[in-house]
């Protein structure tokens, strides 16, 4: 039989695991948050500068590949192409 501080103790970490979890969480939500918002700006920068069928086939390519990182190397293709051919080759290199 467990004494009450035993128990006591095993209720504390499970209280600490619940409220660890729930960060990690939340952490992910937001983080998820933000690379849905990066992912809707590309897309509106693509379809300003190459217009709607450049835009979406773009999204299409990163659909499974977008991080925060990788929309930043696209944001930055974007300025830097001239043309939505050129824009296609820098991403998928």
């Amino acid at each position: 039989m467990m004494s009450f501080t035993e128990d006591e103790e095993m209720y504390e970490r499970a209280k600490e695991l619940r409220d660890q979890v729930h960060r990690d969480g939340v952490r992910q939500g937001l983080e998820q948050g933000r690379i849905t918002e990066r992912a809707f700006l590309v897309r509106r920068f693509a379809t300003r500068k190459f217009g709607a069928e450049t835009a979406e086939r773009l999204t299409r390519i990163l659909e499974d590949r977008a991080d925060a990182d990788r929309l930043d190397e696209v944001v930055d293709a974007i300025i830097d192409c001239d043309s939505g051919a050129e824009l296609f080759a820098r991403v998928r290199a």
